[in-house]
């Protein structure tokens, strides 16, 4: 900037003094050196592809750097025979294209994920159906199926479950439902025909039981 200044210093004196010979760059600094300010570093065009072009023009190469805009403009077109603007372009629509695709892939691993989950829980009810089929037939087999007097004994208060009761007797009829304090209590009724079995449950374990019919 200070070399730049001085030599038009010397310039505009030499203009304004009138002298027939003026002051040149190359009599202030030499000819050599004015040669050099004159001259861009081509090896830029050795570069073989658009982004190895954006990349030195970006990190301030010095071969690329001294261009100006339709300097670059005129060679990258003649060099790729594509124009910065289309090129720009291009690449703006691969980019998009890259993200759409990675949101796309995303998406379906998501759905993947949820189908996987969805299969996983249907075979955990397959497997707890046909592991409470197995008790309930194995019930039938000791006990007789429907409602029956062994059934009946075989619940025990204090211990039988409200769960266990049901793999037995199948789904009853609720009668009534009351909580307590730290105690809930229902009572449960079987009824098939004339027979009939009435449980009544506290904290879902038998309590007391009676039947008719049986």
């Amino acid at each position: 900037m200070k070399k730049n200044l001085l030599v038009m210093m010397l310039l505009a004196g030499s203009l304004l003094a009138g002298c027939g010979n003026q002051v040149t760059y190359e009599e202030v600094f030499g000819a050599e050196e004015h040669e050099e300010a004159k001259v861009c570093d081509d090896s830029y065009l050795n570069l073989e592809t658009p982004e190895e072009w954006f990349e030195a023009r970006n990190s301030g190469s010095a071969s690329i750097e001294c261009l100006d805009g339709l300097t670059f403009n005129a060679q990258f077109k003649e060099k790729f025979g594509i124009s910065v603007h289309e090129y720009s372009e291009q690449k703006r629509q691969e980019e998009e294209e890259a993200e759409w695709e990675q949101l796309v892939a995303e998406i379906n691993a998501k759905m993947e994920q949820a189908q996987a989950k969805r299969e996983e829980e249907q075979r955990r009810k397959e497997q707890e159906a046909a592991r409470k089929q197995e008790l309930i037939d194995g019930y039938n087999e000791l006990y007789g199926e429907g409602m029956t007097k062994e059934k009946f004994e075989a619940i025990h208060t204090g211990e039988t479950s409200f769960e266990t009761v049901e793999l037995m007797l199948g789904k009853g009829e609720l009668i009534s439902e009351s909580s307590g304090v730290n105690i809930t209590i229902t009572m449960y009724q079987w009824t098939s025909g004339s027979k009939t079995i009435t449980i009544i449950f506290h904290d879902g374990v038998a309590s007391t039981k009676s039947q008719f019919g049986l």
